[in-house]
This record gives structure tokens, sequence and C-alpha cells, in this order.
């Protein structure tokens, strides 16, 4: 297995497992860096997000407007049919 730079932490896949939890605390307070191997060989790094990545606004998923304006209909009409209730009238 090769060296690691002091800030990085190797663990086997059968290790970390049980830990994953606390690695990605470690990862994500302590801004260590972990690399997971299997049979010796790295097969996934973790990091943690940079501070401008978790600061960025996230875009809004494909079609977030369209439901939105959908929503939107939805609680017109429902104010529309409260109001006639109380007035009384039906349509």
């Amino acid at each position: 297995m090769s060296r690691a730079p002091p800030f990085e932490r190797v663990l086997p896949v059968s290790q970390a497992k049980g830990r994953l939890g606390d690695l990605l605390l470690r990862v994500a307070y302590g801004g260590e860096t972990v690399v997971i191997t299997r049979h010796g060989r790295p097969i996934v790094r973790i990091v943690p997000v940079s501070s401008e990545e978790r600061e960025r606004p996230r875009p809004f998923p494909p079609g977030i407007e369209a439901l939105t304006g959908a929503a939107r209909d939805v609680v017109g009409r429902l104010r529309g049919a409260r109001s006639l209730a109380r007035s009384g009238r039906r349509r």
C-alpha cells in the first residue's frame, strides 16, 4: 500500500463500513480526507466540500417552476371555494 499524506486516512472497506458516521464527521468538520481500499487498492476518496460549494445556492430541480405554478393555482382555487362557502352561494 502506498504512503498517504498525513491528513489522509486510509482504511479497508471492512473497517470503513462500521465507522462510516465517524469518518464522515472527520471529513466534514475535521477537514480530513479518507481513502477506502479493497484488497489494498484505493476504490474511493472522501473529501470535504469546499466552503464555496457549501454556500453556493443550489439550482432548482427541473420542472420546479411548473410545480410551483400548479400549487399556486390549487391554492387560488381553494381560496375561491372557501370564500364561496363563507358567502353561502353555490356555483
